[in-house]
């Protein structure tokens, strides 16, 4: 066989080999996406059906005008499954003065930030609560500011244990 047949075919198996290896880095195979588990489904049908929008969104900070914003991450649970799942809206609804909830804050560049905020007032689906930590890259937020959020915006529940 001819020597140069050979080389070709062994540089055809090595690429092969690494564009297979590097696919299934990335949870691909060969163009294919690997999708989402069953459970990860469920979770989806879930929030989707548990959705109500924000009554009011204006009331709430906006890139444009406050150079941030908080995420509906109720909203986005429709579409990307959350691990550990978001808080569905009867476990929002225990929530305490002194609780801690994390929010995800977007900044300009719509990059995002988690951050903790602890709790003053609880008056469901409102919450009135001071910033725990100074955020990255947004002067108009630092710690201990007070902010009001909703509950699509919480992301995680820290219950107080005091």
């Amino acid at each position: 066989m001819d020597p140069n047949i050979i080389a070709l075919l062994i540089v055809i198996v090595v690429v092969v080999l690494f564009l297979f290896r590097e696919h299934k880095k990335s949870g691909k195979y060969f163009g294919k996406s690997s999708g989402i588990d069953k459970k990860q489904e469920k979770q989806l049908e879930l929030f989707k059906k548990l959705y109500t929008p924000i009554a009011d969104p204006d009331s709430f900070p906006m890139i444009s005008s406050h150079g941030y914003e908080f995420e509906d991450v109720a909203l986005s649970a429709q579409t990307v499954p959350y691990d550990p799942p978001i808080p569905i809206p009867a476990e929002i609804e225990t929530i305490k003065t002194k609780d801690q909830v994390k929010i995800v804050l977007l900044d300009r560049e719509e990059e995002a930030q988690r951050v903790w905020v602890e709790i003053a007032l609880s008056s469901y689906p409102y919450f009135d609560g001071i910033l725990l930590n100074t955020p990255f890259d947004i002067e108009e937020l630092c710690e201990n500011d007070k902010l009001t959020i909703h509950a699509n915006h919480i992301l995680q529940i820290k219950p107080n244990r005091e």
